[in-house]
């Protein structure tokens, strides 16, 4: 069973995996931490947070849910919807244990949920954002712009 919002996570994923590798190279800059406010201050910056899910928990939802359709206890529509539900309620949970510790252990501030993509958009000084990249409920940081774009459904293709 795949669908739209597995695909569009995915999409923000890999993005992470961009901004993952831009971070480890030192070019902070692309993800707005490198760079000092207008007035020349380390002011706040703004970033994403892509919360770390639970993949058995979706594995099992999906057997789950393909089971349930293989022994027309529901149809093929309704098992899809009881799994996108379940999943949904998977990346719900994630993304309360990310706020939970990121608001328990680092100085940065949750400034909106993603639900739908398992992730959150925080602030905070540079090395508030790279301690939130640290906890255990993180999977990785990306720009808060690649989080918003996804969120509007406008995000580019890089395919031509």
């Amino acid at each position: 069973m795949t669908d739209d919002f597995s695909a569009r996570r995915r999409k923000l994923l890999q993005s992470a995996g961009a901004g993952g590798t831009a971070l480890l190279a030192g070019c902070t800059e692309q993800l707005g931490l490198g760079q000092s406010s207008e007035d020349g201050s380390d002011g706040p910056r703004e970033a994403g947070v892509v919360a770390r899910v639970d993949q058995q928990a979706l594995q099992q939802a999906q057997i789950e849910a393909q089971q349930q359709a293989q022994q027309d206890n529901v149809s093929q529509q309704e098992a899809q919807q009881d799994y996108q539900a379940r999943q949904q309620e998977i990346l719900s949970e994630a993304v309360s244990a990310l706020v939970d510790e990121i608001e328990s252990s680092t100085s940065a501030t949750v400034e909106q949920e993603y639900d739908q993509f398992g992730a959150v958009r925080i602030s905070g000084s540079a090395s508030a954002l790279i301690d939130a990249l640290e906890l255990e409920s993180s999977q990785s940081l990306v720009a808060a712009t690649q989080l918003e774009e996804a969120a509007s459904g406008s995000t580019n293709s890089s395919s031509s």
